[in-house]
């Protein structure tokens, strides 16, 4: 019997150094693989959250935001030069509207205030004609309200211009707050209805002080108009971490339809219809959106109505 055989450890040791090679190769390129993915899907993400971001400001009103441009020249560069194009486009269509608008409001102000001085006039030399007395009021009311509106088509121009912002400066708001309110008391203990109001301490805010003021102005007005006899009021005006609140609460019937109260030109209030210009919540609401807040309204025994500032 004749057996041959040969040593089997240099060929085990071979293969088994195959194998520890072949596993220390396939997790580098896992590793490769996996730290790839993340630095790609990292700038692609980074990216995408600022296109993101770029269309939240364009949808908050600001139009003149832009998504920038890299040195890449990839396919996110020419979405991105598509997009900002639309928005040029889309900026210089509102622009020209609101200005259209604004110089047909500012031309108009004027021959309409020329009819009201001649209504006016013709009013005083009416004596004993009852009928054409009441004509002249009619027509006098008329003017007023088509001024009044004009009125807040300008001011509805100039903040979506942005143009109000060069007039922010540091305040407190609970002051310009307290101060409307003084001046509208007697005039809700007049109606026999009742005004509250709690200022929390300093609320200092950054902004311009005639638009809140006009904010103020328009939601206290809203209430003396629209709301039922012996409905009341109540504003408090608080700080908390970094923001500011007013709040605004009236114990009366409430808006039936708020998406279209916010409407500009919109004139239902609970159960009955405003003869006002329906201008007042849409420009509360461009007040609020210039200066970077919130708002909200609920229809909460009453109508509560928050507006949430950022605190200076």
């Amino acid at each position: 019997v004749l057996v041959v055989a040969s040593d089997m450890g240099d060929l085990q040791a071979l293969q088994k150094a195959v194998i520890n090679n072949f596993a220390i190769f396939l997790l580098v390129i896992v590793a490769l693989g996996v730290a790839g993915g993340v630095i790609v899907s990292q700038g692609y993400g980074k990216r995408l959250r600022t296109i993101r971001n770029a269309a939240l400001q364009v949808g908050q009103g600001e139009l003149s935001s832009r998504i920038p441009l890299t040195s890449s020249n990839d396919v996110f560069d020419e979405i991105a030069s598509i997009i900002n194009e639309m928005l040029t486009k889309i900026q210089t269509l509102v622009g020209e509207v609101q200005r259209v608008s604004s110089n047909i409001a500012h031309e108009l102000r004027t021959p309409l205030g020329h009819i009201r001085q001649k209504i006016e006039y013709l009013q005083a030399h009416v004596k004993d004609n009852s009928e054409a007395r009441k004509l002249s009021e009619d027509a006098l009311a008329e003017v007023d309200h088509t001024l009044q509106i004009f009125s807040g088509i300008l001011r509805l121009s100039e903040i979506h211009s942005g143009s109000r912002r060069s007039q922010f400066r540091k305040f407190d708001l609970g002051t310009e707050v307290s101060r409307i309110c003084e001046v509208y008391e007697p005039l809700f203990v007049e109606k026999n209805r009742k005004l509250v109001f709690d200022i929390g301490g300093p609320c200092f805010v950054l902004g311009d002080v005639a638009l809140l003021g006009q904010l103020v102005v328009n939601l206290i007005e809203n209430v003396l108009e629209h709301t039922p006899n012996g409905a009341g009021l109540a504003i408090s005006v608080t700080a908390g971490g970094d923001h500011v609140s007013l709040r605004f609460h009236d114990s009366g019937l409430g808006i039936r339809d708020l998406s279209r109260a916010r409407q500009a030109f919109s004139k239902l209030h609970g159960k009955a219809r405003s003869q006002g210009a329906g201008l007042g919540l849409s420009l509360v609401d461009a007040i609020v959106s210039l200066h970077g807040g919130a708002i909200t309204y609920e229809n909460k025994n009453g109508l509560d109505v928050e507006v949430t500032l950022h605190r200076a």
